[in-house]
């Protein structure tokens, strides 16, 4: 054990870990951190090192509450991620997960991305979810990916579902803030999405599914801010749906989005029917409404 691990006596093996009973390798700490999260312990502790933890992918089981202590970084491994679609925390057809910092800190390397030796890619996203269920991920800070800060895609299950995001910063990434590309009883609240750039579409946050099977039912935006995004604050674009597709269900409430151009795009829905409301949101910059668009904006 680290000495700078909890105690056992604090916290009990089997039930409750520390990665760093793993062990705390400053140049390399893939291995200790992957290793708690296949514990299979109910609760796993990143404790706070004054150094970050360095790793290459992670991949979180069911049933796992991941707890980081405030001031713990886990930062990307510089030279991996090789790969054009690894992302640093990954749940693929996962249930009853939680991951919770408030006060800590996930980055990676963005810049190192954009050149060789690495393949250009957009889904180097700092925390993807396929097909999960009931997943909480509250209080980090995620900055500076090659790809979203957050992504909801398809998995085994063809959209996530009862997922909340709330108390996020999401900063400086490659793609989107977040993408949402299939999900139901989505709640996205007290989240920042700033300073996207890089490859299209940059926006905050950006609604698009990739074929008619997936959904966007019952999502909402709170309290959010949205800003200083290279692309729209918010982009829809619909265009894989269509008239077999479920209706299009998407609530902002209370949010703020100030984008030097684009604020709000909506796009393609030309098959697929619902609404997207927009209530007590402001809206700095362009907002732009394809022609013979059969998804209904409504503002309050």
């Amino acid at each position: 054990m680290d000495p700078r691990a909890a105690s056992p006596v604090e916290m009990r093996s089997g039930d409750r870990v520390s990665a760093a009973w793993w062990g705390f390798d400053t140049a390399n700490a893939t291995a200790s951190l992957q290793a708690s999260l296949d514990s299979g312990a109910r609760v796993v502790l990143v404790p706070a090192m004054g150094t970050p933890w360095v790793t290459g992918p992670l991949k979180v089981r069911s049933g796992t509450t991941l707890v980081l202590e405030e001031g713990a970084e886990i930062v990307s491994l510089a030279g991996a991620f090789r790969g054009g679609d690894e992302s640093l925390l990954k749940l693929q057809d996962v249930k009853d997960v939680t991951i919770m910092g408030y006060g800590a800190r996930l980055a990676m390397r963005k810049g190192d991305y954009r050149r060789k030796p690495y393949e250009k890619s957009e889904w180097r996203h700092a925390i993807e979810l396929y097909g999960c269920s009931h997943v909480r991920i509250l209080g980090l800070r995620a900055e500076s990916s090659g790809g979203d800060g957050v992504y909801l895609g398809s998995g085994t299950q063809d959209y996530d579902r009862d997922i909340l995001l709330k108390d996020l910063e999401l900063r400086d990434h490659y793609r989107q803030g977040i993408s949402v590309i299939s999900a139901e009883d989505l709640r996205i609240e007290n989240v920042e999405m700033a300073g996207t750039e890089g490859t299209p579409p940059s926006a905050g946050i950006d609604f698009e599914p990739n074929v008619p099977t997936e959904r966007l039912v019952r999502c909402v935006v709170a309290g959010c801010i949205i800003r200083g995004n290279r692309g729209p604050g918010i982009s829809v674009v619909l265009g894989k749906l269509d008239g077999t597709s479920r209706d299009v269900d998407i609530r902002f409430e209370d949010t703020s989005v100030s984008n030097g151009l684009v604020s709000f795009l909506l796009w393609g829905a030309w098959g697929v029917r619902g609404k997207v409301e927009l209530a007590r949101t402001s809206l700095v910059g362009i907002p732009i409404i394809g022609v013979g668009q059969r998804v209904t904006v409504v503002r309050e």
